[in-house]
């Protein structure tokens, strides 16, 4: 296993893999560790969890940002994702050289070619769906109070949904490799991937769901905000786990590795946002006892119903 660690040198899964470790640990001094270091929790926390943070360093405050900076998250995504797509059915005659050498720089040595070309795009295209339903949601949907985030935090999610089409596109035959002229066809989609994007799809129909019934906590019968005061929500996932939209995110990501099963680089993106949504769940969930004490759930899990 060591050697395995040792040995990852390419751009994008040694970036992955360093921050998954590194904000594994942090999370772990947030949850477990003593709390003389006000800078830890203010790093793997945000909105709701991190006000505690700003309350006692004013450091924290002047390194913090908007908690509806997550927007940007999602432009980012948006113009990315759609320049790799139609990177992706460029005719290869056309595309720089450059970028074919960059992209050959971002995994391991003979994976550019580890994706069909078919299912690459598809998976580009989904991103790209995924990314505009967040962008709208965090626009039209989200109702922000003035809760703010750490910098760190912003800028991780900003490297994320820059990188996330191109783990992808590094892999993705006839792309990364500037080989030769390929488009992609429906009938090239295999059973197993059809069921990546059902799962897919519906994850994103729930995801959606959630964040309209938490907007709704915050709104009158006429749709105006009433309040920004965080409340118990109740019904659907929300009986059994504290943090339904981030146990959908697991899914949406674990659905398209459905769709890439042998690429290199994606197993190192889930590894991230598995862990990366796990601490999120157990320092949200943690919050909420705190706030609400005997009227919180007791049977209420952090993110999967029954086991965590």
């Amino acid at each position: 296993m060591l050697d395995f660690i040792l040995n990852i040198r390419q751009i994008l899964p040694a970036y992955y893999l360093l921050v998954t470790i590194g904000l594994s640990f942090l999370c772990i001094f947030t949850l477990y560790g003593p709390k003389m270091w006000k800078i830890i929790p203010a790093i793997t926390t945000y909105g709701k969890s991190f006000e505690e943070t700003l309350d006692t360093s004013g450091f924290v405050r002047r390194i913090s940002v908007p908690k509806s900076w997550f927007r940007h998250f999602y432009i980012v995504g948006f113009i990315n994702s759609s320049l790799w797509v139609a990177y992706s059915i460029w005719p290869f005659e056309d595309r720089p050289v450059f970028i074919h050498h960059i992209l050959k720089m971002m995994t391991k040595e003979n994976a550019n070619d580890l994706i069909p070309h078919t299912s690459g795009h598809l998976c580009l295209i989904l991103i790209l769906f995924h990314v505009m339903r967040r962008f709208y949601e965090t626009y039209f949907v989200c109702v922000y109070s003035n809760s703010r985030m750490n910098i760190l935090h912003y800028l991780l999610g900003i490297l994320h949904y820059t990188f996330l089409p191109i783990t992808i596109v590094c892999e993705t035959y006839g792309v990364a490799t500037n080989s030769h002229e390929i488009f992609p066809s429906v009938y090239n989609i295999r059973i197993s991937q059809w069921f990546g994007i059902v799962c897919f799809v519906f994850c994103n129909f729930k995801q959606s769901q959630i964040a309209n019934q938490v907007a709704e906590t915050r709104l009158n019968r006429q749709g105006n905000v009433r309040d920004y005061r965080y409340t118990i929500c109740r019904g659907g996932l929300f009986e059994y786990v504290s943090c339904p939209h981030f146990f959908y995110e697991i899914l949406i990501y674990l659905s398209i590795l459905l769709i890439i099963p042998y690429s290199y680089v994606f197993k190192f993106v889930l590894l991230f946002v598995v862990m990366n949504q796990m601490f999120a769940a157990e320092i949200t969930h943690r919050w909420y006892h705190k706030k609400f004490g005997s009227k919180y759930p007791k049977n209420r899990k952090a993110l999967i119903p029954f086991v965590f």
